[in-house]
């Protein structure tokens, strides 16, 4: 390999180049299921980071969908909420499914539940490494759920789905899902 410079100058060639690709992820990056960028925009495209359905009913704000702001997703609800978003993607190259995430007075983890490889679960209830369950706070915090101890399915995810039903009146916001190791 030679470089070239603007005044027409050529470096020495120098040992040949060799790149090698990882088709199965990477080391572990992940994949995004939707970080509320607004790209594609949230509900209007009605798509979310994999290209696939998006949307939410019945809260209370943003005539029922949420509102994406500042990069986040935030869900008003009161005792009333359902918000979903396709994955069928497989994802077994990647151990958690990451929610960063916050609420608008903290608790809100047993307020709704969260449903996604034939799995549904009050958030709370989701065991984590070493035992714990996830706690929402009043900070954002990336709460990552061991898919294989939860019961996930890695191969058919489906559709990642929350229902608010559970007597709960808050708001949360949630910067991304997303799938890392």
């Amino acid at each position: 390999m030679q470089a070239y410079d603007a005044a027409g100058n050529t470096s020495v060639a120098s040992s040949p180049l060799t790149v090698t690709t990882n088709a199965s992820g990477g080391g572990g990056g992940g994949i995004g299921l939707d970080d509320f960028d607004g790209n594609p925009a949230y509900p209007s495209a009605a798509k979310n980071d994999l290209a696939k359905w998006t949307g939410g009913n019945c809260f209370t704000n943003g005539g029922g969908s949420g509102v994406v702001s500042g990069g986040a997703l935030t869900l008003q609800y009161n005792n009333c909420g359902w918000f979903g978003s396709d994955v069928n993607t497989d994802v077994s190259a990647y151990t958690y499914l990451v929610v960063r995430i916050k609420g608008n007075a903290g608790g809100e983890q047993s307020h709704f539940n969260l449903s996604l490889g034939g799995t549904t679960k009050v958030f709370g209830d989701y065991t984590l490494d070493g035992g714990g369950h996830p706690a929402i706070t009043t900070a954002y915090q990336d709460i990552k759920i061991p898919l294989v101890a939860n019961g996930i399915s890695r191969t058919s995810p489906g559709q990642l789905a929350m229902g608010f039903w559970y007597g709960g009146n808050s708001s949360i916001s949630i910067d991304h899902f997303s799938f890392t190791n």
